[in-house]
């Protein structure tokens, strides 16, 4: 994250053909058939117990023992992924306060009559202009009414049209989330069989007793 894309292309590709080390972000690997991976190390929490299984699985795709590590500060992580929810969902009324800063803005510089107007700013400074703390989000939720429409960096076309917008349905989400975070911080804190523990989430009941292979099961 944050390398240019040379450097990271190069990275990428060095490591899919010569293995080593590799720090990157949790989007690293998507893609990369390499079934030789010995070691997922996470720094910090993932957002649930979805996103954690599916990373984990780079490793050991061979068939061959691998290991899954993560290293976290409990408050500290807790506290980093509570922030994260919250701003890629926040609440209705965040989001419906940037709509009506944004449409208020974009009436302003629309032409007569017009049904559409772009507003040419980035979202660090349509945040500033409005106060909203979740532009991104507010953003992306309000394409979802075909409302707004990323037209190039900083340019976005937004419609003038007056639409119902359940501004609740962010809150729902926002819920189901936090859900899924509290489900992978019982199960980091849990002291059953991991697979056990996995297995009962998706629904499973093939597996039961101990794998004799996670680190609840080997203490």
């Amino acid at each position: 994250g944050g390398l240019k894309d040379t450097e990271r292309k190069a990275i990428q590709e060095g490591w899919a053909t010569d293995g080593g080390v590799v720090v990157a972000t949790s989007a690293f690997g998507m893609g990369i058939d390499r079934a030789d991976v010995r070691f997922v190390i996470h720094s910090g929490f993932t957002g649930s117990i979805e996103e954690w299984y599916q990373e984990i699985g780079r490793a050991g795709r061979d068939g061959e023992p691998s290991t899954a590590l993560t290293l976290f500060n409990l408050k500290e992580d807790y506290n980093i992924q509570m922030h994260l929810i919250g701003l890629t969902t926040p609440d209705g009324a965040d989001i419906k306060a940037f709509w009506k800063w944004m449409r208020n803005y974009a009436m302003a510089v629309a032409t007569s009559h017009a049904t559409t107007a772009m507003v040419n700013m980035t979202q660090k400074e349509m945040a500033g202009l409005s106060k909203s703390k979740s532009v991104g989000a507010a953003i992306s939720f309000l394409k979802g009414y075909d409302l707004v429409e990323t037209k190039g960096r900083g340019k976005y076309q937004v419609s003038l049209e007056k639409k119902d917008i359940d501004f609740d349905s962010m809150a729902d989400k926002r819920r189901k989330n936090i859900k899924k975070f509290y489900d992978l911080v019982s199960f980091y804190k849990s002291r059953k069989c991991r697979v056990g523990i996995i297995c009962d989430y998706f629904g499973d009941d093939s597996f039961s007793g101990r794998c004799g292979n996670c680190d609840n099961c080997e203490d």
